[in-house]
């Protein structure tokens, strides 16, 4: 039996955000990391800096898994994006540093949205 625990997870054409969402770029990423207020909470580390619009990126280290688990938490991470399941601020610029691997569970979208309440 599977189990789904994401509401509506799967990648739409259009952003379900309200805001204008922009990648950040990788050249900007070591700025993130120099300049960035950081957060961390079980295996995620968090970035953030004032910017224009709103700006999300996200990092993945080899030790979070092998390439599969690290694709399975590439894609987790762009749906809950895509349909605006994470209480992102705009003008503000998010840089997430995944530490190991994260499935589709409540508690890993529970984990995210502790670690954004946080830096508020």
């Amino acid at each position: 039996m599977v189990v789904k625990y994401w509401p509506a997870a799967a990648q739409r054409e259009e952003n379900a955000s309200p805001f204008l969402v922009k990648q950040i770029s990788r050249t900007s990423v070591e700025d993130y990391l120099k300049r960035g207020q950081r957060y961390t909470i079980r295996g995620i580390t968090l970035y953030i800096k004032p910017t224009d619009i709103l700006e999300v990126g996200f990092l993945i280290r080899r030790k979070a898994g092998n390439a599969v688990e690290r694709n399975k938490t590439r894609r987790l991470f762009r749906g809950l994006l895509l349909n605006a399941l994470l209480n992102l601020s705009p003008g503000r610029g998010y840089l997430f540093l995944f530490h190991r691997s994260f499935r589709s569970t409540p508690a890993a979208l529970g984990t995210i949205n502790r670690l954004l309440a946080r830096c508020e």
